[in-house]
């Protein structure tokens, strides 16, 4: 079954430091209005793997990964050819049975890491994940999940 690609032209813009543009509503309301939307498909002739975000009225932008920017020479204010659709592959996350396992056993971190985004928990799982030494990595799982209780922390005190 070959899915309907999207495509439209857009403008960059910066959201802090990240790059992104706006989805057109007519796209947002063809892949789904979800919070998180999966997609694949291009920004020019790059390919791209992300998730629409919200932005606020049920509408969602695009993050533009700061690789594919640069190597497309664009930035703020340029206009850029995106193609998505709506991606249905499986984007599990494999986590280690050391990691897994530290996590079971505190429940306010568990809590804080199933709260994250997918990219989130994948990125939590990377950095521990490539430590070299034994030693490293057990230190990396105590740190790392101090950092998930004190964020979460942080977040319900706003």
């Amino acid at each position: 079954m070959k899915l309907k690609s999207h495509t439209f032209k857009a403008k960059i813009y910066s959201v802090g430091i990240n790059r992104c543009v706006d989805i057109p509503e007519r796209v947002t309301l063809a892949l789904g209005q979800e919070k998180y939307v999966p997609i694949i498909g291009k920004v020019e002739k790059l390919p791209i793997r992300s998730n629409l975000v919200p932005r606020g009225g049920g509408q969602h932008r695009l993050f533009i990964h700061r690789d594919i920017w640069r190597r497309l020479r664009v930035d703020n204010g340029d206009s850029v050819k995106v193609s998505i659709q709506r991606d249905f592959e499986p984007r599990d996350i494999i986590v280690p049975d050391d990691i897994n396992s530290a996590l079971r056993a505190n429940q306010e971190a568990h809590e804080a890491y199933k709260a994250m985004t997918d990219n989130g928990r994948r990125s939590f799982v990377r950095w521990i994940s490539e430590a070299k030494q034994a030693e490293t990595r057990g230190n990396r799982i105590l740190v790392g999940l101090e950092r998930l209780i004190e964020n979460s922390r942080r977040k319900k005190h706003r």
